[in-house]
């Protein structure tokens, strides 16, 4: 803003400038020499020194206003009202205020009681005191009406950070939401296996196989926690995505294995087809985060002994990915709105007990990678969830 001003300011003294050189040559200089001082504005704002440069800027235009005024009376009054108004408005600490006031008071009245002996100086002729009448409350009106307006536009830049501080919030609400559920499904696995094995019912080649998954679940949360550690480094303003190459077929695959103790308490097995050249462009924290919500969701609400389907096909610009099971499937007046709202908690086909709002993010996140999904559901027959991801570049 100090620079936009400036830059009128200048203009304008340019102007008086070429006009006075002619009936007031020292005045006319006088306006040249100032331009100097202006561009000291621009020195000091690139050098990020933004409060000295308002202060300068005020105290540049107030001292050639200042002068003028005296050299030939009441010429610069409109002008030192020009830089009172930006002063009052730009400035919001008291004393600053007060001296403007003080001072500018000063420079309007001083030519009524101080007459200078400078001989070159003559009375204004009365076009020449209408022309700087109309000028002067033309600049004077316009620097109101510009100021008001970036005002207005700080405001607006208000009201829509305060918005985009509302939503984050609430993602990440929903987001450390989803990442504690995530974690604590293989946690209540591994204390169900360790509880057995404390009560003495695991034993031999049972025990083993029992503290082998155990020792899978904590490797995987291991990495999980990882993943997200390092995403969290660089996200702190959000849901940011840092998006890598991604091997769908392998991505997928260790998903699967990280919560594979899960399926087996339904006996539910995996069909997958993923082609194994299909690479994604996305950040693999977010997808990690968006594979596991669907494939819980798919456990939750499976029938046992039953299959989850997954494939993936390419549609030219983008890979369709898409997670299948047969299961309770969804009501229509919850499918409408599954991605756009909060829903009330579900109970799997065995008493599992959803989140309500894993897909809401499930959404986001895919949005947030240049993704989309899309929900297909029958009741009693199943669920699909297909995803619609960029390829990844060469």
């Amino acid at each position: 803003m100090s620079n936009i001003i400036t830059l009128f300011s200048m203009l304008i003294v340019i102007i008086y400038g070429a006009i006075n050189l002619n009936k007031f040559p020292v005045v006319g200089i006088l306006n040249f020499a100032s331009i100097g001082f202006l561009l000291v504005v621009f020195l000091l704002n690139a050098r990020k020194k933004y409060m000295f440069a308002k202060l300068w800027l005020l105290f540049s235009l107030l001292s050639l206003c200042a002068v003028v005024n005296l050299l030939i009376p009441h010429v610069a009054t409109f002008y030192l009202l020009c830089a009172l108004t930006a002063g009052l408005m730009v400035f919001h600490a008291r004393w600053v205020q007060f001296i403007l006031i003080i001072f500018v008071s000063l420079a309007i009245t001083a030519p009524n009681y101080i007459q200078l002996p400078v001989a070159y100086i003559v009375k204004l002729s009365g076009g020449r005191m209408l022309f700087n009448s109309v000028f002067g409350i033309c600049c004077l009106s316009a620097l109101i009406i510009y100021i008001q307006y970036i005002q207005r536009q700080y405001q607006k830049k208000i009201v829509k950070q305060n918005s985009y501080i509302t939503g984050l919030n609430n993602d990440l609400k929903n987001l450390f939401a989803v990442i504690a559920h995530d974690f604590l499904s293989p946690l209540q696995s591994s204390h169900y296996v360790l509880d057995k094995i404390k009560k003495k019912e695991l034993q031999g080649e049972e025990k083993e196989i029992g503290i082998e998954q155990i020792s899978r679940q904590v490797f995987a949360l291991q990495d999980n926690l990882k993943g997200i550690l390092e995403w969290s480094r660089h996200n702190l303003e959000g849901l940011q995505p840092q998006p890598q190459r991604i091997n769908l077929a392998s991505f997928s695959q260790a998903i699967i294995d990280s919560v594979e103790d899960r399926y087996i308490l339904k006996n539910i097995r995996f069909d997958l087809d993923i082609p194994i050249e299909f690479n994604i462009y996305a950040d693999p924290v977010h997808m990690g985060i968006v594979f596991r919500n669907i494939l819980d969701n798919a456990w939750k609400f499976s029938f046992p002994n039953s299959t989850i389907s997954i494939c993936a096909r390419s549609t030219g610009k983008e890979i369709q990915y898409k997670v299948s099971d047969q299961g309770l499937g969804i009501p229509q007046e919850v499918l409408d709105g599954i991605f756009s709202r909060f829903n009330q908690p579900r109970f799997g086909t065995s008493g599992e007990r959803g989140s309500g709002l894993g897909l809401v993010l499930v959404k986001r996140l895919l949005k947030a990678n240049k993704g989309a999904i899309v929900a297909e559901s029958s009741l009693n027959q199943g669920t699909s969830m297909t995803i619609y991801m960029p390829h990844s570049p060469l």
